[in-house]
């Protein structure tokens, strides 16, 4: 059972949901141009009826009732068309954009240990004496002793107060 109390889909399932949802997506695109096209051209008609009317003052425009269904036309058939292309808009804007924050992570990261660093006021503390190191420290300045513990099976960096490895997790 799953979270919602139902059974798990299918893999079928799942596939004929994913067919479902490509041909309503490939329905919004279809209408979505045809209205955006319709509304297009009543709007265009209505406008050229419109301006055509200044060039005889005595004339009315007569057809400049179609921008009122023109416009709306065209506004639905557009946002038909974003939603038929969201999934590709969506796709196009993270291929476009990952590696860009990727680059940026990479460059940022050096600055956000040494914040951290600095924030936390990291010093290796030696186990033995107390005593305060510099992070890179391998052995204690005050009594000498070893401050980085290593394990003997798989060369890993281990606390001074683990039993095991934390890697390999053979007893130290």
């Amino acid at each position: 059972m799953s979270y919602n109390g139902q059974s798990p889909r299918t893999e079928q399932q799942i596939h004929e949901e994913r067919q479902r949802h490509e041909k309503k997506r490939l329905m919004f695109k279809i209408l979505g141009a045809i209205l955006a096209a319709i509304g297009l051209a009543l709007t265009v008609v209505a406008l050229i009826d419109f301006f055509k009317a200044f060039s005889d003052p005595s004339k009315m425009p007569q057809l400049f009732f179609l921008a009122f269904i023109g416009m709306p036309l065209f506004a639905i058939g557009m946002g038909m068309m974003i939603f038929g292309f969201r999934k590709d808009i969506a796709t196009f804007v993270k291929n476009d954009s990952v590696p860009i924050m990727q680059q940026v992570g990479e460059e940022m990261t050096p600055t956000i240990v040494s914040i951290g660093n600095a924030v936390r006021g990291d010093k290796t503390i030696c186990p033995t004496c107390g005593e305060q190191n510099d992070p890179d420290a391998a052995f204690c300045k005050k009594c000498g002793k070893q401050l980085v513990r290593k394990c003997p099976y798989c060369g890993q960096t281990v606390d001074h107060d683990s039993e095991f490895c934390k890697s390999c997790g053979k007893k130290i």
